[in-house]
């Protein structure tokens, strides 16, 4: 194969490949707000008082993530990832839960996860923000311990 036809093979596969469908996830940032005193026992603060965080979405279908959606959910130190199968909507919906901080470790305790409000309604590979509000129970692998939130988010590029 001589250097054109090499080159013009080349620049087919980069264009191909530029065209294919990436990965869509949304970061930004929220606010939890916890819903019981059981939450407070374990330093979320008692019901009524809010905590800030970073947030991660990638919702179900859309560019090449997978039929499920995931949040993320970021501290300081410590970080936790909700992800549930199908979209997350009104209806709460076991969570299979992952926690790192000092260990990484999967939940005992099953979380629930439901989204009451989602901006907009329907999320497509074009779609550069998205505003997420829900609940989760049993937060923090914690037995009762519900939070709801609110998270306002922007496509990575």
């Amino acid at each position: 194969m001589g250097f054109k036809s090499l080159c013009a093979a080349l620049l087919g596969v980069l264009l191909a490949t530029g065209a294919q469908a990436q990965t869509v996830e949304f970061r930004g940032g929220g606010v939890l707000v916890s819903q019981s005193n059981i939450c407070d026992q374990y330093n979320w603060g008692r019901a009524g008082e809010h905590t800030y965080a970073n947030f991660r979405f990638r919702p179900a279908g859309v560019g090449d993530n997978s039929p499920d959606e995931r949040l993320t959910v970021f501290f300081n130190y410590y970080a936790m990832s909700l992800g549930v199968s199908g979209k997350l909507n009104k209806v709460f919906k076991n969570a299979q839960s992952v926690y790192i901080g000092s260990i990484a470790y999967e939940a005992q305790t099953t979380a629930r996860v439901k989204v009451t409000s989602r901006q907009p309604a329907t999320i497509s590979g074009t779609t550069d923000w998205v505003r997420l509000v829900g609940e989760i129970r049993n937060f923090d692998d914690l037995q009762g311990c519900t939070m709801t939130f609110e998270a306002s988010l922007f496509k990575r590029p």
